[in-house]
Order: structure tokens, then sequence, then C-alpha cells
């Protein structure tokens, strides 16, 4: 899938967050066992004072401004990923 610049800056800083969670499940005996794009949404391009919750179903951002609220509701959710982690034997 080809992601825009933005996202894919995006979705790099969350991996680059990711990675020590990563570490601290490890030191719990999880392991990473596979990963999902099915609720990624290339639409969901954050600034950088952007929050999660401007996005439905919540629009907290937009309460007062219906043309902010449809613009918003045009990006959808925000872009997530899918983690399956599974207890080491």
């Amino acid at each position: 899938m080809q992601f825009a610049a933005g996202v894919r800056e995006h979705r790099e800083a969350i991996i680059a967050f990711f990675v020590g969670v990563f570490a601290h499940f490890e030191s719990a005996g999880f392991e990473l066992v596979g990963t999902n794009d099915i609720n990624a949404n290339p639409s969901d391009v954050p600034g950088a004072d952007d929050i999660v919750w401007r996005l439905p179903p919540s629009l907290a951002t937009s309460k007062k401004d219906p043309e902010l609220q449809a613009e918003l509701q045009a990006i959808g959710e925000s872009d997530r990923m899918t983690l399956l982690f599974r207890k080491a034997p």
C-alpha cells in the first residue's frame, strides 16, 4: 500500500514509539506474532497539535464548527495498527 509522505512519517513515529512498548511486552514474556492494517486510515494525517479525539466518533475539537466537523467526518476514524501478542511458552 502506498502512503503519502505525511502518513508515512506519522506511522514511522508511531512505530518508533511502539519499539519501546514491544520491549516491555517481551520483557514480560510476550512475543509479537502478527500485525494487520485492517484499522489503517491513510486519510488521517494529523498535525503536530492534533489529537486523536478530533476525529469520529468524538469530534471533540469541532463541536461548534459544522464545516470542520464535516471535514473531519470525511477523514473517518484515526489511523491505527492492530497487533497480536502471545505469551511465550
